[in-house]
């Protein structure tokens, strides 16, 4: 029923786009776009089907959408979606249509068919106020929160109240939507746009309605912005304080979401930090055990000031022991929060630790943050707590591989090196890339132009220009040609490898492609040659903020070669914090719900439990390299 539907639905738009409007019927009606009360869908009174109009053909639609309308406020679906596939729209008043397309919209919606309830609302040529809660019902299944917040303010406004439910799921929106614009809308980019949100601009609202909800949904943006930079929760309860001071009159401060009520509720966890301070990767360590400490001494300073509980941080050497043996020293502790270890094969024995043991209830098991990646076979429910947090390189090469996408790119090449971690960055690429990608790998820096030649076809031209001169036998005198159809370079290269790809490019007139790197490209001396190339980077890095700068001055951590490690504890101790608050408020937060972070090792989102997902700045190495000056000076 559905897809027959929708097929007549396109049908009827792909005709009513053809015909000219009957002016006389529409310029007949009376113009009725005043706010009406709607307690429900399909309950608005359309001022459409109220109208007199004098054509035969007019009076019968008018009757099939009135029967349609009184079926859905019956809650008969199907039956209005009968009577709308069996409505003749030639040559209709427009009034009509506009009522035709916002049944359709109320029958896709309830049908759980939003793309449906998509095309009947961008095809309302005068949408109304009272259009809204369908806007805001597509918007939302569809993941459109720009729109969807948007059309949730103006409902607010039309109606003067702010429940509790709907403040919730807007904020759970907020929260969840990682693509949020962080800049003002403007009229023009929702004129250049040609979506929901652009359709929901078209409504007319009495006096400064539109401007109002312009401006609160940008302060819901703000506020989204403010808690998810703020770092630690005890940071995010303070950003919270002062936001509502800024702004007593905004809904949020007015009704606030129970999560957000909720960072009251704080209590200050217990941590044990698992981490190899001895042996080997002791150098590693220490950066990640300094991160920690950055993050939990401006912690324990923001409490002080408020003269509140203080969190506590105890590190464990995990070179010297077992994980169980780890496992039941951070129990005995009374740790709320685990951290660590860093070694795969620890961090599996860690959780295989915490199956075995026994616990009152979940609330009594320690919540897991692993700095590891590793595949378990943990329930659902024995993985609810356990994030797996770490800075792979798979996760840069999905950031690229979106943002290409994002920018309209679709053949691209891409050009490694024999080691593991560019290999491991190319098939992460490639897996969240649908478009042609042409291969260069190299075991050599010297064998980078001819690897490029090869992928860009040279070797193919000059095999058509043997086999022709071999035809009709004589020399030719002949310039090898590369494709022109790749749309850029990507290089999972170190920056002595990346120096080296520049002449290669030039040397087969590939000099114009942009070149798209890693942060393992920006690393290094005297990247002058390099500068313009684009690169995933650290926030900490591209996007410094007044804690970061101050860790880099005080660490001098403008040319260390372990900054992603510092970066990693820091956000570790936050993450720490996150979790343990999210154990606590677990039954105000709905499954399957995610929380988007912005920290110094990238943009995060977490749920309840599994592997954190990072994303990272896009930046040029000229911006991080003059950053790395400053900081190193």
């Amino acid at each position: 029923m559905t897809k027959h539907f929708l097929a007549v639905c396109l049908c009827i738009v792909t005709l009513s786009a053809c015909q000219s409007t009957n002016q006389s019927r529409s310029e007949g009606a009376v113009n009725q776009r005043g706010p009406v009360s709607a307690s429900r869908a399909g309950d608005s009174q359309d001022p459409a089907l109220n109208r007199r109009y004098s054509s035969e053909e007019d009076q019968s639609l008018r009757t099939v959408l009135r029967r349609a309308q009184q079926a859905l406020r019956g809650n008969r679906t199907d039956q209005a979606a009968d009577l709308l596939a069996s409505a003749n729209l030639n040559n209709s008043a427009v009034e009509l249509q506009d009522a035709f397309f916002r049944l359709s919209a109320m029958v896709h919606n309830r049908q759980g068919d939003a793309q449906g309830a998509s095309l009947a609302l961008m095809s309302m040529q005068s949408p109304l106020l009272t259009d809204v809660p369908s806007f805001l019902n597509t918007c939302l299944a569809l993941g459109e929160v720009t729109c969807f917040v948007r059309a949730q303010v103006l409902e607010q406004q039309r109606r003067g109240k702010y429940p509790q439910a709907q403040q919730d799921r807007l904020w759970l929106a907020l929260l969840g939507d990682a693509t949020s614009p962080a800049r003002p809308l403007t009229a023009k980019d929702l004129s250049e746009s040609q979506s929901l949100e652009t359709q929901l601009a078209k409504i007319q609202t009495p006096g400064n309605t539109a401007a109002q909800a312009r401006k609160i949904s940008q302060r819901w943006y703000d506020l989204r912005t403010t808690i998810a930079s703020a770092g630690s929760v005890s940071q995010a309860q303070h950003a919270w304080l002062r936001w509502q001071e800024q702004h007593p009159e905004h809904p949020a401060s007015k009704q606030p979401p129970t999560l957000l009520r909720q960072l009251a509720n704080l209590s200050p966890p217990k941590v044990s930090v698992l981490l190899p301070l001895s042996g080997r990767l002791s150098a590693v360590a220490k950066a990640i055990q300094d991160g920690v400490m950055v993050g939990y001494f401006a912690d324990l300073n923001l409490q002080q000031q408020a003269s509140s509980a203080s969190p506590t941080v105890a590190f464990l050497d995990s070179n010297t022991q077992g994980a169980a043996s780890l496992f039941n020293q951070s129990l005995d502790n009374g740790s709320d929060v685990i951290v660590g270890p860093l070694i795969k094969s620890k961090a599996s024995d860690l959780l295989e630790a915490k199956r075995n043991a026994a616990f009152n209830g979940t609330n009594s098991q320690p919540s897991i943050v692993l700095l590891n990646q590793i595949a378990n076979d943990l329930t659902p429910d024995q993985n609810r707590h356990v994030y797996q947090f770490a800075t792979a390189i798979e996760d840069e090469a999905v950031t690229l591989a979106n943002h290409l996408r994002a920018l309209g790119h679709l053949r691209l090449m891409v050009v490694t090196n024999g080691e593991t971690w560019s290999q491991r960055a190319k098939k992460a690429l490639k897996d969240s890339w649908n478009g042609p990608v042409a291969d260069a790998n190299f075991q050599q820096t010297k064998e980078v132009t001819n690897v490029v030649g090869v992928a860009m076809g040279v070797d193919a031209s000059q095999q058509r220009r043997d086999r022709l001169a071999t035809l009709i036998a004589e020399d030719l005198e002949f310039l090898p040609r590369a494709r022109k159809d790749l749309d850029a370079v990507v290089t999972f290269t170190n920056s002595l490898e990346s120096k080296a790809l520049v002449p290669a490019l030039k040397f087969h007139f590939a000099e114009n492609l942009p070149v798209y790197g890693t942060s393992q490209t920006a690393r290094g001396n005297d990247l002058g040659d390099i500068a313009a190339f684009q690169v995933t980077e650290l926030p900490m890095l591209a996007q410094p903020t007044e804690l970061t700068e101050r860790m880099a001055d005080t660490l001098r951590l403008g040319d260390s070669s372990l900054i992603e490690l510092y970066a990693l504890g820091l956000d570790a101790y936050r993450l720490a914090t996150w979790a343990h608050w999210l154990k606590n408020n677990s039954a105000v937060l709905p499954e399957n719900s995610v929380i988007h972070l912005h920290f110094a090792s990238g943009n995060l989102t977490l749920g309840l439990g599994g592997r954190i997902h990072r994303k990272l700045n896009i930046t040029t190495i000229e911006q991080v390299s003059k950053y790395r000056r400053i900081r190193g000076s």
